[in-house]
Parts: structure tokens; C-alpha cells; sequence
């Protein structure tokens, strides 16, 4: 899953509801990936512009026209990809087991889709590292928190916001705003959740808690931290929908933020968790 919005594209007998291509990173393999994503040449140099691509079957043919109607391509311009294949086997069912097939691929990803680039525009990719101290489990699932920092044209501020979105939401659900307190001369931090991009925890796990306010410290104790040590005199947690709530109990649990601002506020969301 690589990016939250969707757009209808129309195409010779109706529409395609397809993944919109970040903002600056092209929706990658994901999208390109399966006969039901279909284009015209245009189509695909417009909606999705330059991605990677990866073929299982060297035989594949990427500009035949499909049967059913000879003005519509499966097809993905040299101009504007850069492409990979993954010989023999023709039917990708051929290639043997699923996870030999997962373990080329994989590596493919990991090699080519970053899915951690800056999806949002001007924005600064920062990583948090997380230590031993903000987990539970003895310093096993040490790691990092990601976020897309956007500061004022003049430079960074000494305030800065910190803000977790929504639950099931990617960091760009604050790319407009990010920009927009950005331009009153306050930078923002968008931060992800965790498990929504690679790279969170180095083993690839999360940590667990009995406590939801003890995983609220978690994700933020380590970004107000480095923040401060970067020069923020002040922190402001700014939680939208289910991410206010976790905004709340950092504040309410280990006094985290200069202030917290909550969007969405109704939002009373306990889970299984208790506070």
C-alpha cells in the first residue's frame, strides 16, 4: 500500500479507480503491479509518471495490445520506467515456491522502491532513533521513528509542531497543512505511524504494551528528544482523529510537549487497551 489517495481515470469503456502517484515519489511497483491496472501510453505518463517496474517472465510482452481492445496497452513507456526482469518460468506460478518468488521480489523493493523518500513536497525526511529506554522488551526492538519535517523559508523555527495522523493514515494527510504552518513561520514534523513504512524497528517488529499511554510515550518521547537537541526550545503535539488521543496520553503520561492541539476531538477511542 503505497499511498492514501485514489483518482478515477478514464480509460476506452469506462473508468479505473487507480492509486494516485505520491506527490514526490511515483506510486511504485504496487500500483503497476496486476492485469486490473490498465492505461493508455498517456494514461500512464500523466497518473503515474516515472516508476519502477519489474517483470516475472522474461517473455512478458509490455506494449501488445490487450485482445479485447486494441486502443488500450498494459504498457509502460522506456522513457519513463526503469525496468527489471525476473527470467524464465513464463506463468509466475512457474518459478517454484511462493517464497522463492517473495525473496526476489522483496529484494527488488528493497533495492529499488524506497518507500521512505519524501512523499511530501519540500519536506526533509528525519529519522528518530528509539532506545532501549522506549520499549519493553529489554532493547531487542530498538528502532526508529519517521517523520516528514517542512520549515519556513527563513529556516528552521525554535517552535516546532509534531503531528500524528489518524489512525490507518500515512503522514501525507499532512502535507497541505505542514506547508501551511510552515508559511505562519513554524515548522511541522509529520510523522508516521509506526509499521506504515519500512524500516521502523530493524528486525522489522513493533513493540507491544499493556498500556496504550505506555506506546504514546513511546512514539513520541524519542521525537520531542531529538527535537530539542536540534535546536526546538518548544514542542507542540498536534494529534488528528485516533492520533490525538495518543498526542494526550504522551502529555498526560510523561509530560512530553510545551502544548498539544487536538483535531477531530471526539475521537475517544480505548481499544483494548486501557489508558
Amino acid at each position: 500500500y503505497m499511498g492514501p489517495k485514489y483518482r478515477d481515470v478514464e480509460i476506452a469503456g469506462g473508468f479505473k479507480r487507480v492509486t494516485r502517484a505520491c506527490p514526490a515519489v511515483s506510486a511504485p511497483f504496487a500500483a503497476a503491479f496486476g492485469l486490473g491496472f490498465i492505461y493508455t501510453r498517456e494514461e500512464w505518463t500523466t497518473v503515474l509518471g516515472e516508476v519502477p517496474l519489474l517483470v516475472i517472465g522474461g517473455e512478458f510482452d509490455l506494449f501488445a495490445p490487450l485482445a479485447t481492445n486494441g486502443d488500450v496497452y498494459k504498457s509502460f513507456s522506456p522513457d519513463t520506467v526503469t525496468l527489471e526482469v525476473i527470467e524464465g518460468g513464463g506463468h509466475m506460478l512457474n518459478y517454484g515456491a511462493p517464497d522463492v518468488l517473495a525473496s526476489k521480489m522483496k529484494a527488488w523493493l528493497d533495492e529499488t522502491v524506497n518507500p521512505c523518500a519524501s512523499r511530501i513536497v519540500g519536506a526533509q525526511l528525519t529519522y528518530f532513533p528509539v532506545p532501549a529506554l522506549y520499549t519493553n522488551t529489554g532493547g531487542i526492538m530498538d528502532g526508529k521513528m519517521i517523520g516528514y519535517r517542512v520549515d519556513p523559508a527563513s529556516g528552521p523555527s525554535s517552535l516546532v509542531v509534531a503531528g500524528f495522523p489518524g489512525g490507518g493514515e500515512l503522514a501525507e494527510s499532512f502535507s497541505e497543512l505542514a506547508h501551511a504552518v510552515a508559511a505562519e513561520g513554524v515548522s511541522f514534523v509529520a510523522m508516521a505511524w509506526p509499521g506504515t513504512y519500512n524500516s521502523y524497528f530493524e528486525d522489522g517488529t513493533l513493540p507491544t504494551f499493556d498500556r496504550l499511554s505506555q506506546a504514546a510515550e513511546a512514539y513520541f518521547a524519542p521525537v520531542v528528544s531529538q527535537l530539542k537537541d536540534d535546536g526546538a526550545a518548544q514542542v507542540v503535539g498536534f494529534g488528528m482523529a485516533l492520533g490525538n488521543r495518543f498526542a494526550r496520553m504522551a502529555e498526560t503520561r510523561a509530560s512530553l510537549f510545551d502544548a498539544v492541539i487536538v483535531a477531530s476531538a471526539g475521537d475517544v477511542f480505548t481499544g483494548a487497551f486501557t489508558g
